[in-house]
């Protein structure tokens, strides 16, 4: 009976020290989170000392492992999935991050708003949108183009749209695709700065 239990503490032993080093082999073929944030940086042309992290880590949730790369340069923010051990780029999106609305509390500044706002009615015509500056569909389609570093030949658009925005901004919303992934941008319609991106490979 001894011996049975001998053997049986010896089985687990051996059990459990072949799922560490099986654990232990997989961690150490994974390229590491520095890794991946170098690689998240270079996609972007951005250096370390221009961005603020806000996250980076190694995401166990999914089957295939992958790391959650976030940060931040300027008014924009970047969010990257990469593959934990290939460095490929699964996933990433860049936005504009949206600035926070002041609040007048004086009543000059009340008063200055309101006599602008007089004026802005006085001089209003039948149309609250400016589209003598618009940047038009194909230069908006040709800067998401250029920025996703394709060729038009090899793509095809799902959307290409101008949204007006209830404040009277406009901007392009363009979707397209290639064969391997799927690209949505929205451009300002008047300046042709790209707002928002995302890029994720393309659903089977």
């Amino acid at each position: 009976m001894k011996k049975l239990s001998t053997i049986a503490i010896t089985t687990v032993l051996g059990i459990t020290l072949s799922s560490n080093f099986l654990i232990s082999f997989a961690n150490s073929n994974y390229i590491g989170v520095e890794k991946a944030k170098s690689i998240a940086l270079q996609d972007a042309g951005l250096k370390s000392a221009d961005v603020t992290f806000t996250e980076a880590k190694l995401d166990n949730s999914n089957k295939n492992k992958d790391y959650d790369i976030e940060f931040i340069s300027g008014d924009k923010k970047y969010d990257y999935d990469i593959d934990a051990i290939s460095g490929k780029i699964l996933e990433k999106s860049s936005k504009i991050k949206k600035q926070p609305v002041s609040t007048k509390t004086t009543n000059q500044k009340k008063s200055t708003n309101q006599n602008t706002e007089n004026k802005k009615n006085v001089n209003k015509t039948t149309s609250n949108v400016n589209t003598t500056k618009d940047i038009g569909k194909e230069n908006a389609k040709f800067i998401a183009i250029k920025d996703a570093g394709v060729k038009a030949s090899d793509i095809t658009f799902i959307k290409v749209k101008l949204d007006i925005k209830k404040t009277g901004n406009s901007e392009y919303d363009i979707e397209f695709h290639d064969n391997t992934m799927e690209y949505e941008y929205e451009i300002d319609a008047v300046s042709g700065k790209i707002l928002e991106k995302s890029i994720e490979p393309l659903d089977d």
